[in-house]
């Protein structure tokens, strides 16, 4: 059984944050059909090289670490697909009556 190819309609580059969107680390989402497909992390390396970035590298007892070539999503990122579809979500604005 041969696997799809998953080739989603749109790619947008978004960040999910609750102090604003530019607070948040920037997340590729994909969708197909208006709908969130899926989210994931965001490569640095795609549009940057080592030589552009000149990331960081520690050297410690014989082992070398460098900076991760990716975004770490926050948790708020992780769970925005389920948020955006729950049934419990309020889908209309709320009025207040005094």
């Amino acid at each position: 059984m041969s696997k799809k190819k998953f080739t989603p309609d749109e790619k947008n580059v978004v960040s999910f944050s609750l102090m604003g969107p530019e607070s948040g680390a920037p997340c590729e989402v994909d969708s197909t059909d208006g709908r969130i497909t899926r989210i994931r992390p965001y490569f640095y390396d795609k549009e940057y090289t080592d030589k552009n970035c000149n990331p960081w590298v520690i050297e410690a007892r014989g082992s070398s670490f460098s900076a991760p070539d990716r975004v770490t999503i926050s948790p708020l990122g992780l769970g925005y697909k389920s948020r955006v579809y729950s049934p419990n979500r309020v889908s209309y604005p709320l009025k207040r009556v005094d």
